[in-house]
């Protein structure tokens, strides 16, 4: 089946209801409720005789109100573009760590090193992307009511691209290739034949394994789909993996302004370091959460081309080629002040991993609430204790 246009991949997105927008008085009573438990008696009344000025009538409330209910009636989403702009674009923090979120993949049940790891993690990502660009697929629903799945259209090829005042996020849905990144070099690597059909796992794990022998040439890259990290570590633990897929350490060996980095680690196990701003975290773990469903199925059925002799390069696909840029002094001394500012944030960030044993997911959604939901409220009793 040929590839559909983003806007084709879910005929269902114009069936859905706009965001809805709170009334005035329903905003101003959860801003109560949320601030109470953080107030004296004497504060808290305080507190409700400015937000009853704030809503009365001909008030700067009623005001702002009607502001919000023009955008709302122009736009499906009121507050998208606020969000993205307010929330991310405009922050000037660093990437690494303060935005950026993380995860480690589950061990794939076989011995690999982290050529093969690679490929196979790509092969798969490939099979969901096709999924996705042919409309197969399945819509997340709740209580049987279907989602808003556009944020599944920003994710292949999106990059944050650093301006001055405010980010821009630019992509490239057509892209045919990944960055793989290893010992701080850079490399274009391709997934996809000249004909257009994606590499073969064989293929893949050749293209993977050739890009540590090659000649450097000048190119600006950023239509990548994703990275693809070639970690030379060998984490024994989760908590140790955790830490490296979270932190990078110094910032090397990685592109935080890229929608998605898979990490795959000397001894083959792997991470994942994702960019907050185009999508929510849950929509790049649904799509590796398909992937990881044919990961270790592929990994057992196709075990013996993994120890068999790597193919040649397929001729019908363009070679990988590593990448090299220009660095004037100046810009060097900048780039080795970034690393040690980023190495002094990793060290000042302790990432443990606790096991908890009293219950879990399958709890918290009998009791009908998500497990972020859940997970976000909990800390916010301990942040109120600093």
């Amino acid at each position: 089946m040929a590839p559909l246009p983003p806007e084709k991949w879910f005929p269902h997105q114009d069936e859905l209801p706009p965001l809805p927008l709170p009334s005035l008085e329903d905003t101003c009573e959860r801003y109560l409720e949320s601030v109470q438990p953080l107030l004296t008696p004497e504060a808290f009344e305080h507190t409700k005789a400015i937000v009853a000025d704030f809503k009365r009538p001909g008030g700067a409330g009623m005001s702002y109100q009607e502001e919000l209910q023009a955008k709302a009636a122009s736009e499906r989403n009121w507050m998208e573009v606020w969000w993205e702009q307010l929330a991310y674009l405009r922050t000037r923090t660093t990437m690494a760590v303060h935005i950026n979120w993380f995860g480690v993949m589950p061990d794939l049940g076989i011995p690999t090193t982290n050529v093969q790891a690679a490929a196979i993690t790509l092969h798969c990502l490939l099979e969901v992307k096709g999924m996705l660009e042919t409309g197969v697929f399945p819509i997340e629903k709740i209580r049987g009511n279907p989602l808003d799945m556009n944020q599944f259209t920003r994710v292949f090829g999106m990059t944050r691209v650093p301006a001055e005042g405010s980010d821009n996020l630019v992509q490239a849905s057509d892209s045919k290739h990944v960055v793989v990144l290893r010992k701080n070099a850079m490399y274009s690597m391709p997934l996809y034949r000249r004909s257009g059909e994606p590499l073969s796992l064989g293929e893949l794990q050749a293209q993977i394994a050739a890009v540590l022998n090659l000649d450097a040439v000048n190119i600006l890259e950023e239509e990548a789909l994703f990275c693809v990290a070639l970690d030379d570590r060998s984490p024994n633990t989760k908590e140790e993996a955790a830490n490296i897929a979270l932190k990078g350490m110094d910032g090397r060996n990685r592109w935080f302004d890229k929608s998605f980095t898979v990490i795959c680690f000397e001894n083959g196990r792997g991470g994942l370091n994702a960019e907050h701003t185009p999508v929510d975290a849950m929509t790049i773990v649904s799509i590796f959460m398909h992937a990881l469903d044919r990961v270790r199925k592929v990994a057992a059925s196709q075990l013996k081309h993994f120890n068999a002799q790597l193919p040649p390069l397929n001729v019908k696909c363009e070679p990988p080629v590593r990448l090299s840029w220009e660095v004037s002094p100046r810009l060097q001394r900048v780039l080795e002040r970034a690393s040690a500012s980023i190495t002094a944030l990793t060290r000042d960030c302790q990432l443990v991993l606790l096991h908890f044993n009293h219950f879990g997911k399958g709890l918290m959604k009998r009791a009908k609430l998500h497990p972020d939901f859940f997970m976000q409220a909990s800390r916010r009793p301990n942040a109120c204790m600093y």
